[in-house]
């Protein structure tokens, strides 16, 4: 593929800019979670997290051109093959490849990419220190990340989020249990929606200090 031309103008308004590539996958949650580690293992990039049409996410990774290579292509194909007999509702896995030239640096990790946005339809995730939306009929869940792992990004912890919020309008469960909690997120998300005893464990002591932090943060302590 040939490389883009651009505007000299426009690098001077918006930083440098790059040619390259932009690979979109589209795929179930349950796809995704698989597809995201892929993406990030296979170019060692950050990860974009839309959500899609119906019940599908969409995947976006920027890529300079001579990154996109036949054995990187045919390595993305094979896993949305493998993943296509199992998770094909409501469609299979696939790929779109399309020329794009990016402005400034390019992020390198989940955490570059989170901004308040909208979990479920009555839950805003906010990184910490950002001014709470001033939408009375939503919750605001105000999270910090550190090195723990749990943002809400990934359509896997979007879709636990859901289906939560789902639960727990019609169920009022007196205890709930979040193993392996990283930043708190689920823990703290069940908390905030009724649940009174909340249990979030990790391994990691680092997570488990960022969770109890999260837990301040969103004065659900007790």
């Amino acid at each position: 593929m040939s490389s883009l031309g651009f505007d000299r103008r426009s690098r001077a308004l918006h930083g440098p800019l790059q040619s390259g590539l932009l690979v979109r996958v589209h795929a179930s949650a349950q796809a995704a979670s698989f597809l995201t580690q892929t993406l990030v293992s296979a170019f060692g990039r950050g990860v974009q997290i839309h959500r899609g049409e119906g019940l599908l996410w969409r995947l976006e990774i920027w890529l300079p051109e001579s990154s996109w290579t036949p054995r990187v292509a045919r390595r993305l194909d094979a896993v949305c093959e493998g993943l296509a007999p199992y998770f094909s509702d409501p469609q299979p896995p696939s790929v779109e490849i399309q020329p794009h030239v990016h402005h400034g640096s390019v992020p390198k990790g989940e955490k570059r990419f989170f901004r308040t946005f909208r979990a479920t339809e009555n839950m805003m995730i906010l990184p910490w220190g950002e001014k709470p939306s001033a939408e009375k009929s939503r919750q605001n869940l105000v999270m910090e990340i550190g090195k723990a792992r749990g943002t809400g990004l990934h359509p896997t912890t979007r879709s636990c989020l859901r289906l939560l919020e789902a639960h727990l309008t019609s169920h009022g469960p007196s205890l709930a249990l979040d193993v392996g909690t990283g930043t708190g997120i689920l823990a703290l998300a069940a908390a905030s929606m009724g649940v009174p005893r909340v249990f979030a464990i990790d391994v990691d002591s680092h997570s488990v200090n960022v969770a109890r932090r999260n837990v301040r943060h969103n004065r659900l302590t007790g």
